[in-house]
């Protein structure tokens, strides 16, 4: 789907370390006007959460996520209480 940005931000970067896999992975916010309307022969599905679900989620049922998903996750909440995120 093509859609219009409203915002566009970096915010930062970080070095993955999975064991045998290493990459720095940047992390950006977009904002995007809905309705969501997915090519679905590109998506199989989208799901929308609040963050205190994700963060339930995530200490309840880790395994539905990777490595790299759950410290960028932690990296990110540190983002916006003003800390590092490495």
């Amino acid at each position: 789907e093509k859609s219009s940005v409203t915002e566009f931000a970096y915010l930062f970067k970080f070095r993955k370390q999975d064991p045998g896999d290493e990459e720095w992975i940047s992390v950006y916010r977009l904002v995007l006007p809905g309705p969501f309307q997915p090519d679905p022969s590109e998506v199989e599905e989208v799901k929308f959460f609040k963050v205190e679900e994700l963060v339930k989620d995530l200490v309840s049922h880790p395994e539905r996520y990777t490595l790299t998903f759950r410290d960028l996750f932690k990296r990110y909440q540190r983002w916006l209480k003003n800390e590092s995120p490495l």
